[in-house]
């Protein structure tokens, strides 16, 4: 694998059975326009059989997206926004 990007905790929450976990993602630095990013995510998919998570991914205010990952589906593309240069 290439670069890595960088995790920073933000916090957590825990409410009724579900637990919220808040990390703030820096990507590495895109090495041109074909680069390819992915998003490896495996909390709790070994440990409990039925577990599904949803990656929320906020690229900008008003910029969303989403990744739902389960058992057997730890990796996946990751797309960012392609940022329009002002003229």
């Amino acid at each position: 694998m290439g670069n890595r990007s960088t995790l920073q905790w933000v916090g957590m929450e825990s409410e009724r059975g579900w637990l919220w976990i808040h990390l703030e993602l820096t990507p590495p630095v895109a090495r041109g326009v074909e680069s390819k990013m992915y998003l490896a995510h495996r909390i709790f998919l070994d440990r409990i059989e039925m577990q599904e998570n949803t990656v929320a991914i906020l690229h900008a205010p008003g910029n969303r997206g989403s990744l739902q990952f389960k058992k057997g589906e730890s990796i996946k593309p990751l797309t960012a926004p392609v940022e329009v240069q002002p003229n």
